[in-house]
């Protein structure tokens, strides 16, 4: 009988183990004056150089994830989309669509200059899930920093590069800005 037991508990271990992907913390900072209308949630525990609340804490393999502005296949999800004016997303992507070895990395991508749209000055930090459906091992862990035009030709992983361009259309090329991967539960 305690065969049976401890059979049926290393049985479950696994299976929990097997059941979750990636673990990243989900979630945005931003620090700025923008107008009433512009719906922006902003959590303090985000913010670059804090440990973000547990709660923001997600399972990567279960969000929904849409492709970049480019039609490029990766992902964040859909709760940290940050400040873009564009709505017309394709269908998101749900990784049970993507292959089963798709790859899922943490990010944290961090702003700090003017914010083209309404001409203000933001420091912005957001930590999320990164999903490429095409990779088999996820981003390695790095970190990028420079002027927000000169970012993209630093960086060595196209995915990423992918993630900064999407931000050269809403913020001054001037813009300090940042992007680090990394693959371990709640490293960003």
């Amino acid at each position: 009988m305690a065969n049976k037991i401890v059979a049926a508990f290393f049985t479950l271990l696994v299976f929990v183990a097997t059941a979750e992907a990636l673990k990243c913390y989900s979630c945005q900072y931003v620090d700025g004056t923008l107008p009433p209308d512009v719906p922006v949630y902003s959590e303090e525990s985000c913010e670059t150089g804090q440990t973000p609340k547990e709660e923001f804490s997600e399972d990567c393999s279960r969000l929904e994830y849409i492709p970049d502005a480019n039609g490029k296949l990766y992902g964040v999800p859909k709760s940290t989309r940050l400040l873009s004016k564009k709505d017309n997303y394709a269908k998101a992507i749900v990784p049970s669509e993507a292959t089963n070895d798709a790859a899922y990395s943490c990010v944290q991508i961090t702003m700090d200059g003017t914010f083209l749209y309404y001409n203000e000055n933001l420091n912005v930090t957001v930590r999320s899930c990164l999903l490429d459906p095409y990779a088999t091992q996820p981003l390695p862990d790095k970190c990028y920093a420079n002027e927000l035009s000169k970012l993209a030709a630093d960086i060595e992983e196209p995915l990423l590069v992918s993630l900064i361009e999407e931000y050269e259309d809403i913020f001054e090329e001037t813009t300090d800005a940042g992007i680090c991967s990394c693959s371990t539960d709640n490293c960003n």
